[in-house]
């Protein structure tokens, strides 16, 4: 039996104390014929915090982006849409080799989509960064309520553009004083 701790999405740089902790406990968890699996991502496992688990830090790659998605569309017996991604609407996407996360937004997409006249429209949405940007930007951790932000670019002048809304943006007009 063992343990898998996800910080792969750290909201903010852990304590002084948490590789020397993490190295304490798996020691433990090996005298109970156990284990600890941290999952991390590069920029966030770095640092004086993390100098403590670097002996026994394996690093893996992200794996290929094409071979994610095919995976997805078999575990989710839709191998049938395997021959979607050599369409030449996705030779920039399997070029750009995107994260293991960002692959499986894409798989995730396309396996709801109703047939391939949608395909073009996923890509289009895949592949609009500045919304994933102001998605991220836009988000309050704390408090888990978004702001309605104007899309980025399209503010001139230091004036706040945007508002609190506790159910998400739904409203991308700049705020007026």
């Amino acid at each position: 039996m063992g343990c898998i701790l996800d910080l792969s999405d750290l909201a903010e740089e852990p304590g002084e104390r948490l590789g020397t902790d993490l190295v304490s406990y798996g020691a433990e968890l090996r005298k109970n014929n156990s284990f600890l699996v941290i999952l991390a991502t590069p920029a966030d496992w770095y640092g004086h915090w993390a100098e403590p688990t670097l002996p026994c830090t394996v690093r893996l790659e992200s794996p290929d982006a094409r071979a994610l998605v095919t995976a997805e569309f078999r575990a989710n017996y839709r191998g049938d849409r395997v021959t979607w991604l050599d369409r030449p609407e996705f030779a920039g996407i399997w070029k750009a080799n995107p994260s293991a996360r960002a692959a499986w937004r894409l798989a995730d997409r396309l396996l709801r989509a109703s047939g391939p006249e949608q395909i073009q429209a996923i890509l289009d949405e895949f592949g609009d960064w500045h919304r994933e940007v102001e998605k991220l930007l836009s988000r309050n951790r704390e408090t888990g309520t978004t702001r309605n932000c104007c899309p980025l670019g399209s503010r001139s002048g230091p004036a706040p553009c945007c508002t609190e809304d506790s159910a998400g943006p739904s409203s991308r007009q700049p705020m007026t004083s």
